[in-house]
């Protein structure tokens, strides 16, 4: 039969056996305060994708980046897609609009650091045909005036942001975040707002490889964890 141990740990293991026995439900209280401890700090864990926190802020990637996000608006770039079916919807105000509000939403909730898209494009045009008045950048009232303002452009001054049919307009979005799941939380949030600001005819989606690298990112690190 094994003999129990002797010295300092046999002390140690002496002692928690009768405080075992003699305190059952301290050592209850103890371990169910401990459990729900660890349970609320597992809840707190984000896993996330950020390279530049791995360098100094004296590094030079990290400062080149930071003078990217100042001068720039970030080095990062992804797209938001308007779609409708309807023939030549993106020449409508009413569609332009649209564009409009989700923009609008991007700069209430400072999400990002900046967005284009065509409704920029023609709301300048708008501004400079009414003597440059502040209050006129915006899209205009009517059709009309829409199509005119899009003669003062090439088809390459545009194509970024609007399809040769006018049925798909891109919303062309510059950010800085480098924390993957800062990322996907802010542009999860956003998706499901500006859903509420489109008519049921227009569509709305995300694309862009710095969208798929953070979503992928988090995908593979939470099948780690």
């Amino acid at each position: 039969m094994d003999e129990p141990p002797r010295g300092i740990a046999g002390k140690i293991l002496s002692w928690i056996e009768n405080f075992g026995r003699e305190q059952p439900k301290k050592i209850m209280l103890t371990v169910l305060v401990l459990v729900i401890g660890a349970a609320y700090f597992a809840l707190q864990v984000k896993v996330s994708n950020d390279p530049l926190s791995y360098f100094p802020d004296s590094s030079p990637l990290v400062k080149d980046a930071n003078a990217l996000k100042k001068d720039l608006a970030g080095m990062q770039v992804f797209y938001v897609t308007l779609e409708t079916d309807v023939p030549q919807g993106f020449k409508d105000p009413k569609y332009l609009k649209q564009l409009e509000a989700v923009q609008d939403l991007m700069k209430e909730k400072k999400l990002y650091d900046l967005s284009l898209s065509l409704a920029d494009q023609v709301a300048l045009v708008n501004r400079e045909m009414n003597g440059g008045k502040a209050e006129s950048l915006r899209v205009p009232e009517t059709r009309e005036q829409v199509e005119q303002y899009l003669l003062f452009f090439k088809r390459r001054d545009i194509q970024r942001y609007i399809s040769n049919d006018y049925q798909r307009a891109n919303v062309v979005i510059r950010h800085s975040m480098s924390d993957s799941s800062e990322f996907n939380e802010k542009t999860k949030a956003f998706e499901v707002e500006a859903k509420k600001l489109l008519t049921n005819d227009v569509r709305i989606r995300f694309s862009g490889e710095n969208l798929m690298i953070n979503r992928s990112a988090e995908s593979l690190i939470s099948n780690q964890a």
